[in-house]
């Protein structure tokens, strides 16, 4: 890894156990790191969390608190004297829709980082009232006959709101820790780790548009479906998206969205190829799957096979005059193991997730001069 980028990682993994480090200070270093690596998703979501979220933008869950109560102050007459209820229980109309009423007991924190810990510091009490307008009061019931609802509000701990800040800390250290514990050279491979790693350990959601809109097509991690690369693959595939997709002969053929989709020739002059590649670029990918590999929770008997066949495979391309051939069959021995793997073992899930999209990319290497060889990716 990066000697730079490994003393930034470092840094905000030490920062993030430390209570005199601001929030906002640290995610300005991940902000820092996202331009390092390259990577979109994450200098989005830091700027979200710098400058708050917009309307329309979608909120990651954490920043949503369900089962919020409502409270309402009354005032009435009590034989001749006007008398204050204050901090009364409330309930909804009934008659109101279902989907209404959990709005109301919902409460989404846009504000960004800054603003929540001041709402944090200012708070007189463990609580913090936040007013209902003024417009809900006439669907709102109090019990009490005789008396008139004046305001009405949501009530959250001041724990709750702490704990928001709590959850963005703990993903931004499992986040750095998972990168560390991976041990791939992140500058020349982030877009075949980061993203899932992102999605895993930051947002926790695969599915937030704004992420998945963003990233570009070169991030091999977006595809959800089952990416085929077979025939005779003569160019570079960057991203197929959908499922039972198959991605055929053709420079550079970009990202198609949908299912049982088939990538055909397509030719972009100056885009990022397969054979840009080189031997030790390639023999560097592998390096890397045994590395991931070696730090795996595998079954014994099955993380031997696939180092073996790694192994090969990288002799095999190391060669003065490369048998891609040769290397091309333990592969695909490689990508059988592991997708077998991820069915059954829980770790084999993501060691999948994050070898898959490496596997691809040599594979396509090896296919330029291979000719015809099937992976069943």
């Amino acid at each position: 890894m990066n000697n730079e980028l490994l003393i930034l990682i470092k840094s905000i993994e030490r920062n993030c156990h430390s209570q005199e480090i601001k929030l906002s200070d640290i995610l300005r270093q991940c902000k820092s790191l996202g331009y390092k690596l390259n990577y979109i998703p994450l200098k989005t979501w830091v700027n979200y969390e710098l400058i708050g979220y917009p309307e329309d933008i979608e909120l990651p869950q954490y920043r949503i608190i369900d089962n919020v109560p409502l409270f309402g102050d009354l005032i009435g007459n009590h034989f001749g004297n006007i008398v204050t209820i204050k901090k009364t229980p409330i309930e909804v109309d009934p008659r109101i829709l279902k989907e209404h009423i959990e709005i109301l007991h919902r409460f989404p924190f846009r504000n960004n980082v800054a603003n929540l810990q001041s709402m944090i510091d200012s708070a007189n009490n463990q609580v913090l009232r936040f007013p209902l307008p003024q417009s809900i009061l006439p669907y709102l019931e109090t019990g009490y006959s005789d008396t008139s609802l004046v305001i009405a509000y949501r009530i959250i701990s001041v724990n709750l709101i702490a704990g928001i800040l709590d959850t963005i800390k703990t993903r931004i250290l499992d986040f750095t820790l998972e990168i560390q514990d991976l041990q791939l050279d992140l500058e020349y491979d982030n877009s075949n780790t980061i993203d899932s790693i992102f999605k895993e350990f930051i947002l926790k959601s695969p599915n937030i548009y704004y992420i998945n809109t963003i990233h570009s097509v070169g991030s091999m991690n977006q595809n959800p479906g089952n990416f085929s690369v077979g025939g005779s693959v003569s160019g570079n595939v960057n991203n197929v998206q959908g499922d039972n997709n198959r991605a055929v002969q053709g420079d550079n053929n970009q990202a198609v969205l949908g299912d049982n989709n088939q990538v055909t020739q397509q030719n972009q002059v100056g885009a990022d190829t397969g054979e840009s590649l080189t031997k030790e670029d390639v023999v560097k990918l592998l390096a890397q799957l045994e590395t991931l590999i070696q730090g795996a929770e595998l079954p014994a008997d099955t993380k031997e096979e696939v180092i073996e066949d790694l192994s090969a495979a990288k002799k095999a391309t190391d060669k003065e005059e490369p048998n891609k051939q040769r290397a091309l069959e333990r592969l695909g021995t490689v990508a059988e193991t592991l997708e077998k793997t991820s069915k059954g073992v829980e770790a084999g899930q993501k060691v999948w997730t994050i070898a898959k999209p490496i596997i691809v990319k040599v594979a396509t290497w090896l296919g330029v001069a291979a000719g015809s060889h099937l992976l069943g990716l």
